[in-house]
């Protein structure tokens, strides 16, 4: 009997051990985390709906800072603005505005439970974003054709589409890009895109909690 129950008590935490082993890529925004995607054998699952997995520790993706912030249970909302309908989220357990005096800054995180990724950092694949989403139906409206001559640094300045960093999560050789944009009104959106062929990009996931 103690074997047999050993044994199902040695498979059980097996169990366990392979369904966190994946890591989790969100988002802060105010006082949430908001998932946007998890890394399992080499593959980019996006999380969307509800009853999704949230970390309960998370570290920023581009910034070298040790901070590590404790986040609440997850939680399940319904948006009444927008078309984004239900999701999940959770909250951050302490402000990420640790001194208290500036507001939260807006940033992409992972969960601590794994490595660190590589990041990278190239000009002529930010460009190359550029000149996409300013030719796309949507993009066009925040980046136009004429600023293109300037540094990718010098056109997220201008248009509020910031592209925060470069990973190769899946390890195909294809770059991600992970950019933030500004809404009419201000609200904050999150878009991830990966290099397709050419100088072409395939969306994985545009985001905007709480945006009209």
């Amino acid at each position: 009997m103690k074997k047999v129950f050993v044994t199902f008590l040695i498979c059980f935490i097996n169990t366990c051990f392979a369904e966190n082993t994946s890591a989790i890529y969100g988002y802060v925004k105010g006082e949430y985390f908001h998932p946007m995607l998890s890394i399992k054998d080499n593959k980019i699952l996006i999380t969307s709906g509800i009853n999704i997995n949230t970390p309960a520790q998370i570290k920023p993706i581009f910034e070298d800072n040790a901070i590590v912030i404790n986040l609440s249970v997850p939680e399940n909302y319904n948006e009444a603005l927008g078309v984004e309908g239900g999701g999940t989220r959770s909250k951050l357990i302490q402000p990420l505005n640790l001194d208290g005096q500036q507001p939260a800054p807006f940033l992409f995180f992972q969960s601590i439970n794994y490595p660190s990724i590589t990041r990278y950092n190239n000009e002529s694949i930010n460009m190359s974003f550029y000149h996409y989403f300013s030719k796309d139906d949507w993009g066009q409206h925040f980046v136009n054709k004429a600023l293109l001559v300037k540094p990718s640094k010098e056109i997220g300045n201008e248009t509020d589409v910031n592209i925060h960093g470069l990973t190769d999560l899946d390890s195909d050789g294809k770059k991600e890009i992970w950019v933030s944009y500004k809404l009419r009104y201000g609200e904050i959106g999150v878009m991830l895109y990966e290099q397709s062929n050419g100088d072409t990009w395939d969306l994985l996931i545009n985001h905007c909690y709480w945006c009209d």
